[in-house]
């Protein structure tokens, strides 16, 4: 009886063991394609002045990548450098990166009418 429920108590580590481990290996992928699709997005659209610190962004090829793309969020001296989108579906880029494809992590986007024309616009990362 003891060798039968020490049995099932492995089988049951087992299990959640590779479960949890799918589920984190998935999540590392989908970040990694998603931080993948960032930095092209950035070196197909923006261009940097280092002297002056000011980035010029082709709106046009922005466009032609995604058209809900409404906005770009640049932090200097951090990691912070990502479009910001919008959609009618105000939750989609909840689960979608910025190519539009279903990613986990998500994208930085707003739910605002008029984004930046607002008094407040709120930008949301998951």
């Amino acid at each position: 009886m003891k060798t039968k429920i020490t049995l099932i108590v492995i089988i049951i580590f087992t299990a959640i063991l590779t479960i949890s481990s799918y589920i984190l290996l998935k999540d590392f992928l989908e970040y990694n394609e998603s931080e993948k699709v960032n930095m092209e997005l950035i070196e197909n659209v923006i261009t940097e002045e280092s002297k002056e610190e000011k980035i010029t962004i082709n709106w046009k090829e922005l466009e032609n990548i995604n058209k809900d793309i409404v906005g770009w969020i640049k932090i200097q001296d951090t990691k912070i450098d990502y479009p910001i989108l919008q959609d009618n579906d105000k939750l989609k880029y909840l689960k979608c990166s910025v190519d539009g494809k279903r990613n986990s992590n998500g994208s930085i986007f707003t739910i605002n009418r008029n984004p930046f024309v607002e008094d407040i616009t709120t930008i949301y990362r998951t």
